[in-house]
């Protein structure tokens, strides 16, 4: 009976709080209401203390400005390990939050280290020449617009088409 209760007080002390280790796993990264993907975190008991940098960059991306990745890549402890602290990343401006019911991260971005992200509507489109034969071109658009309306045994509906000149 002794014996068991040794092994009681020792399994007790192996699973004590000052002996839980950090460990690293994916959660899943969302800002706003979009889901990024995973990145890996450090997780300290039920806190996460670090995330991996190169992860969080591949996600972000352009969102944040290359001079805060560049200073932010300098602050990492050793360049085999690419984690980071989370109260670095907050500093930096990147503000990263776990929340322990859905195990989930959030990450806000500073308004001053938001990277510049240039976009052209036109680039894809071929620019409209008309034909060498015309002495003018006149490009047509129309507005369709269908509705149906139903009120218990009435259904009444309604086509209208605009040409806008």
């Amino acid at each position: 009976m002794k014996g068991g209760i040794g092994l009681s007080i020792i399994f007790a002390l192996m699973l004590s709080p000052s002996q839980v280790g950090a460990m690293t796993m994916s959660l899943p990264l969302w800002i706003g209401d979009s889901e990024l993907g995973e990145i890996p975190v450090t997780l300290s008991g039920l806190e996460v203390s670090a995330v991996s940098l190169t992860a969080l960059q591949a996600k972000l991306g352009g969102r944040v400005a290359s001079h805060s990745w560049q200073a932010l890549a300098a602050q990492v402890a050793t360049p085999s390990s690419t984690m980071i602290p989370l109260s670095e990343l907050s500093k930096a401006g990147i503000k990263v939050q776990f929340d322990p019911q859905t195990l989930a991260l959030s990450v806000a971005i500073a308004p001053s280290i938001m990277g510049d992200i240039g976009v052209n509507f036109g680039e894809e489109y071929a620019e409209f020449i008309p034909s060498s034969s015309s002495q003018f071109s006149w490009l047509n658009s129309f507005n369709f617009a269908h509705t149906e309306d139903w009120q218990g045994d009435n259904q009444a509906s309604n086509s209208d088409i605009d040409w806008l000149a």
